[in-house]
């Protein structure tokens, strides 16, 4: 099945777009792009893989990523979404309207 297709397979489990969406963590304008695109991100294909108890899997949705004989690539996803993570929290800590962000200042 092609990830257009398992989308939408996604977005009839969970009712509706936005419901897919709030499960994941993300709008119903992220699924819509999503769905048009036929693409998801790998955050994503995770995402809507825990909000589909597995029935649409990440490697479906992107097999580029995930080879279903090992589990390196994911070690190496969750490590990257962390770091993006931290870096988007420490820049946005800021001491003050039109402070520089602590990450920035020497």
């Amino acid at each position: 099945m092609k990830p257009h297709s398992l989308i939408e397979a996604a977005i009839r489990l969970l009712g509706s777009e936005a419901k897919l969406g709030a499960a994941c963590g993300v709008t119903q304008g992220a699924i819509w792009k999503a769905k048009r695109a036929g693409r998801v991100s790998g955050e994503l294909a995770v995402k809507i893989e825990r909000a589909t108890e597995k029935s649409i899997t990440r490697r479906d949705l992107r097999p580029d990523l995930w080879d279903a004989s090992t589990q390196e690539d994911v070690t190496a996803l969750l490590y990257l979404t962390s770091q993006r993570s931290e870096d988007s929290a420490a820049a946005s800590q800021v001491d003050g309207p039109g402070a520089t962000p602590r990450s920035v200042q020497a």
